[in-house]
C-alpha cells in the first residue's frame, strides 16, 4: 500500500468533558431531559467518532511506512475501527435530527439559539456514509444470500484513498470531512 491519504484530526479536542462540566455545574444546556441527553449524547458520540478515526489513521499509516513489520493486523484492526466511525456517525446525526425537532418546539429562547445551530448541520449520511454502514452490518445476511460476488471484497477494506466493501466505497476525504462537520456543531453546542 502506498501512503495513504488521510487528514489527521487529532487536533480536535474531545467536547465531552466541557459539556459535562457546563451541564453538571452550571446547568446549562437544552431544558427539556430528552433534549439534553440528545445534546449530551451527540457531543460524546462526535468525541468518539474522531478518537477511532484517529485510531484507525494512525494504524493504516503505519502499515503503510512498514507493511512488512506489520503483518495484515494494522488493516485488519483498521477496519474495525472504521466500522465503529461509520456506525457512530450514523448515531450521531440521529440525535442531532432529534435534538433539533426538540428543540424547535421550544419556548426557551437558549434552546431556540441552540436549534439553530442544530438545524445548521447538514451531514449527508443517507449517502455514502449509511450506505457503507448498512453495508457493514447486513454483511453475513448478503454472505450467506450469495449477494456478494468472488470479484468484489468481501470485509471491509481500507485502500489508499478509502474504504470498500463488496460494490460499496467511501473516500476518506468523505469520512473526515463529515466529522469535521459534526466537530463543528458539537464545539458550537459546547460552549
Amino acid at each position: 500500500m502506498t501512503d495513504p491519504k488521510m487528514e489527521c484530526l487529532s487536533g480536535l479536542r474531545p467536547l465531552g468533558p466541557r459539556v459535562a462540566a457546563k451541564k453538571y455545574l452550571q446547568d446549562a444546556g437544552p431544558s427539556d431531559y430528552r433534549a439534553s441527553a440528545l445534546w449530551r449524547n451527540f457531543v460524546r458520540l462526535v468525541d468518539y467518532a474522531i478518537r477511532e478515526y484517529e485510531l484507525a489513521r494512525q494504524l493504516i499509516e503505519g502499515f503503510s511506512r512498514e507493511p512488512a513489520s506489520k503483518g495484515l493486523n494494522a488493516p485488519i484492526c483498521a477496519s474495525g475501527h472504521f466500522e465503529t466511525v461509520l456506525t457512530t456517525i450514523v448515531r450521531a446525526s440521529k440525535h442531532a435530527g432529534g435534538l433539533e425537532k426538540l428543540l424547535a418546539s421550544s419556548q426557551s429562547d437558549a434552546d431556540l439559539r441552540l436549534q439553530d445551530e442544530v438545524g445548521q448541520l447538514s451531514v449527508d449520511t443517507d449517502g455514502r456514509i449509511r450506505s457503507m454502514r448498512n453495508a457493514i452490518h447486513h454483511l453475513d445476511e448478503r454472505i450467506l444470500k450469495g449477494k456478494i460476488p468472488a470479484d468484489q471484497n468481501c470485509v471491509l477494506r481500507p485502500g489508499e484513498k478509502g474504504l470498500e466493501l463488496g460494490k460499496h466505497s467511501i473516500s476518506y476525504d468523505d469520512i473526515c470531512c463529515t466529522l469535521k462537520q459534526l466537530y463543528r456543531t458539537a464545539k458550537v453546542l459546547a460552549r
